[in-house]
């Protein structure tokens, strides 16, 4: 399956939910924390990088790498592991070099066949 991934700014997420569900787009998932650490190993290329993310029912391991500019433009491989900050340890005691700690709040719709995310960031409007 391919993903093609677009962002924009909402107002309002409560409208913007209302709207959703008038359209009739069904609720996956309510709003809850999702966590992720990056990491980038300094042997690989560069655009290359590692993302340890826990989200609502799993958690998700992703190597990305950067294969060209656009839509198409990166390459990923992602398994899906039983714990967060086990496999964090790993890549820690390994040697990998972790850039960033990240938290946010997620909510996930479904409609005709397209998955449509809501992030809330700490000091950003969703």
């Amino acid at each position: 399956m391919e993903e093609i991934e677009v962002k924009f700014f909402i107002q309002d997420q409560n409208i913007f939910s209302k709207k959703l569900e008038s359209s009739g787009a069904k609720k996956i998932h309510n709003n809850f924390l999702m966590k992720r650490v990056v990491y980038e190993n300094p042997n690989a290329p560069e655009g290359d990088w590692i993302r340890v993310r826990q989200e609502s029912d799993c958690v998700r391991v992703t190597f990305k790498s950067k294969t060209g500019e656009g839509l198409g433009g990166m390459r990923e491989v992602e398994l899906t592991v039983s714990d967060f900050e086990k496999m964090c340890s790993i890549f820690e005691q390994t040697g990998v070099k972790k850039l960033a700690y990240q938290e946010n709040y997620r909510e996930i719709w479904e409609y005709r066949d397209t998955e449509i995310v809501i992030d809330c960031w700490p000091w950003l409007s969703p």
